[in-house]
């Protein structure tokens, strides 16, 4: 496979000294070729680089780095910090063993997918030798295992700002983590679970150095119950979007909730809880945030806390669950599905989770869910059109955005796991992908899902998806009343009908269903489908010849499409 790529460039490292001599000589001649199995978009800079290359690496790194750029998804970027980095790193790059070949590749891998990260590799080159040595790329790490290097990391950096050790010490582990993911070493699910537990590793960190600073300077928070009884108060991190569902990407921001218990401090304190909680919120989202030469550690997005924008920073648990039970919006019951613990007090986050369960997941069909997705999805189609259209030419498409891009993937999907989530608690997961692969399994959530995602705006969209939710659950009265009601606004609709008939079969009516069937299988827009519920229904009325011709036609259009 790699030959036939790599076409003349095999031949030319095949044919001994003089071919190497060849293409020595190609790439040295002043801007004017590269060699032509390594598909440039700048030429005329890549030789040059190519020659600045040259100079620095043996003649066997060379042609292995050749190999290299020939399998690159971006050889420009590659060649140019390589040479970079070389500056630096010369003797660890430049000779010709199998290790070093390794390190060339790994480097190129980085440079060509993120200059970001590539940045991060040429300034900390030792990061090569750590990947080299043991089994840096073979596994995943934990959230203890991150606290842990991190500890070792921060002691070497000195008294550096710790914003800017944190930052540091995230991209740094970025680059083994994407590593991992170009190299096809983890899967997507791996890659983000890392990133999530990196993440969650640096908020505990966080919390950890302001707490104890805000300790040191207003005394330890406490609470006191009405016997006179003390205890420590605690606080806790919630994670939700990504980040609670342990899909974090490379660049998303991370959706936090504040908590603390709510006791009431001793009378002797100096600060309230409230006051000492949502300072210690305050100051920890400074941390995490703060732009240093190293970038920021997270954007920082606390939307969804009680109340958004207009809400307290840290909310007090019996606070955050009345919110929830009586003020929240459906939409902010959906985003609970992801609530997740990160740092902090785990306890404190596994009683809100508990609490607020119910309310997320009824034991009834949850049609509000339905009713929150379809208006998600209508805002943002809104928004989509207040700019220019991407699938015209010259413009690439929004995968976030876009029709069927991840916000409606994920609205969609939490939307059917609060339908069914209420009497399927094994459908009560945080992340995308795994529950996708869970509503698949469920009978019945599969066709839902497809219905959900080929919904367009509006409200006979809408029937047509509690139609077919209705169906799913095998509730066939309320379904043909839904289907009803999108013939009264699309009263051309097949899909409505069909749905009608779908209803009167699994109620028994089968005369009923004939009767919607009959004119539909004698139009142009006849289809299997018809002809199948056709026949079932003239099976009902037991009319075997009239339902042995229907399937017959089935069968027949079926094998056409």
């Amino acid at each position: 496979m790699l030959s036939l790529r790599l076409g003349g460039l095999c031949d030319a490292t095949h044919q001994g000294s003089d071919s190497h001599d060849v293409v020595t000589d190609r790439v040295q001649t002043e801007s004017k070729a590269v060699p032509q199995a390594i598909e440039f978009r700048d030429p005329d800079a890549a030789a040059r680089n190519l020659a600045r290359v040259r100079t620095r690496l043996g003649s066997e790194a060379y042609q292995s780095l050749l190999y290299i750029l020939a399998e690159s998804p971006d050889p420009d970027s590659a060649v140019v910090m390589l040479a970079r980095l070389l500056d630096v790193a010369r003797k660890e790059l430049g000779s010709a063993s199998g290790s070093q070949f390794g390190l060339l590749h790994y480097a190129c891998e980085v440079f060509a997918h993120s200059n970001w990260l590539g940045e991060t590799l040429v300034r900390n080159p030792e990061l090569l030798q750590r990947i080299a040595v043991g089994t840096e790329l073979g596994r995943s790490w934990s959230c203890e295992e991150f606290r842990e290097e991190f500890a070792r990391f921060r002691a070497r950096s000195g008294g550096a700002d710790l914003s800017q050790t944190m930052s540091r010490f995230r991209k740094r582990e970025y680059v083994r983590i994407l590593l991992r993911d170009v190299l096809r070493i983890a899967r997507i699910g791996e890659v983000t679970e890392e990133i999530s537990a990196l993440s969650d590793a640096l908020l505990q960190e966080a919390v950890t150095a302001v707490n104890s600073q805000l300790a040191h300077r207003h005394g330890a928070p406490r609470w006191v119950d009405g016997h006179g009884r003390y205890g420590e108060s605690r606080f806790a991190v919630v994670s939700l979007g990504k980040l609670g569902g342990n899909e974090l990407n490379y660049s998303s921001d991370v959706d936090l909730m504040f908590l603390y218990d709510g006791g009431e401090a001793p009378p002797s304190a100096r600060f309230s809880n409230r006051e000492y909680f949502i300072e210690l919120a305050q100051e920890t989202t400074d941390l995490l945030s703060r732009p240093t030469l190293e970038g920021q550690v997270f954007r920082i997005d606390l939307r969804l806390r009680p109340q958004g924008h207009e809400g307290e920073l840290a909310v007090a648990l019996p606070r955050a669950i009345q919110y929830y039970s009586e003020m929240a919006q459906d939409w902010e019951l959906q985003a609970m599905i992801k609530a997740r613990h990160s740092a902090g007090d785990v306890s404190l986050t596994r009683e809100f989770v508990h609490a607020i369960a119910p309310l997320v997941y009824r034991p009834n069909v949850n049609f509000a869910a339905i009713k929150t997705a379809l208006q998600t999805r209508e805002r943002i189609d809104r928004r989509g059109r207040n700019r220019p259209y991407s699938e015209t030419p010259g413009q690439g498409i929004n995968v976030k955005l876009d029709r069927g891009g991840i916000r409606d993937i994920e609205f969609l999907v939490q939307c059917l796991q609060r339908v069914y989530g209420g009497e399927e608690h094994w459908l009560r997961l945080r992340g995308t992908l795994f529950a996708l692969q869970k509503l698949h399994d469920l009978r019945g959530a599969r066709d839902a899902l497809d219905a959900s995602l080929k919904l367009l705006p509006g409200q006979y969209q809408a029937r047509l998806l509690l139609g077919q939710v209705y169906l799913a659950l095998k509730n066939p009265q309320p379904a043909e009343d839904q289907f009803e009601a999108a013939l009264l606004l699309q009263s051309n609709s097949v899909e409505a009908e069909v749905g009608v008939a779908k209803a009167q079969i699994a109620e028994g009516n089968f005369a009923a269903a004939v009767q919607q069937l009959a004119p539909l299988s004698k139009s142009q827009l006849a289809t299997s489908e018809i002809f199948d519920l056709l026949s079932q229904a003239y099976t009902g009325l037991g009319k075997v010849a009239e339902a042995q011709k229907a399937k017959a036609r089935a069968d027949a259009l079926h094998k056409a499409q």
